[in-house]
């Protein structure tokens, strides 16, 4: 249980390093406990909705925090966006490609085995 959770820590803090690094492409700087504080609180809700990925849950609540840090809906959007590509969907083409690679390993193991 102890190493899933150094595991889990690593992972979240791999997340909201991205995410920070993506803020800080769009010359937003929020710092890294609040940017990191929007992200998983909208990831939260997402969770909650019970919605694949909490798609439109976790955007709504994202632009919703952002812009009450006083940014302007199109920059919370873009950064809405940004962060989405760059954890989720980043995280789910890395698991498409090696799940591709483990299954064509796995097809040529079972014809010569």
């Amino acid at each position: 249980m102890i190493k899933g959770w150094f595991f889990s820590i690593f992972g979240w803090g791999t997340d909201s390093m991205a995410v920070y690094v993506v803020f800080l492409s769009l010359n937003v700087d929020l710092g890294y406990l609040l940017t990191s504080k929007i992200y998983f609180t909208s990831l939260g809700y997402g969770v909650l909705s019970f919605l694949p990925a909490g798609i439109g849950v976790n955007e709504s609540v994202s632009d919703f925090l952002l812009v009450r840090q006083g940014l302007d809906f199109s920059i919370a959007s873009s950064l809405v966006i940004l962060t989405r590509l760059s954890t989720v969907w980043f995280a789910t083409v890395i698991g498409v490609i090696f799940t591709k690679m483990a299954l064509k390993q796995n097809v040529k193991s079972n014809k010569t085995g």
